[in-house]
């Protein structure tokens, strides 16, 4: 699926597209922006991480992560009726 997006990152908001898998995988598969930056996810492969595999960092405490705030914009065009 095709999305409108903006990403704010320290302060600086990028505007393109973000490709998703359908469920039952809502991953990002592929970024966009009007710079012509592309980013491409491959292999993606859901799943539990195995808890050898990652240690959080000294000096950070596990917490737990708050629901994503998410708004999606069709691509022009395909709006709502």
């Amino acid at each position: 699926m095709k999305c409108a997006a903006e990403i704010i990152q320290n302060g600086t908001t990028f505007k393109g597209y973000l490709w998703e898998a359908v469920p039952p995988l809502p991953v990002p598969l592929r970024w966009e922006d009007e710079r012509g930056a592309v980013v491409s996810w491959e292999q993606v492969v859901p799943g539990p991480v195995p808890p050898g595999q990652f240690e959080i960092p000294g000096g950070y405490r596990a917490v737990a992560a708050p629901e994503m705030v998410r708004t999606e914009t069709p691509p022009p065009g395909k709006g709502p009726d």
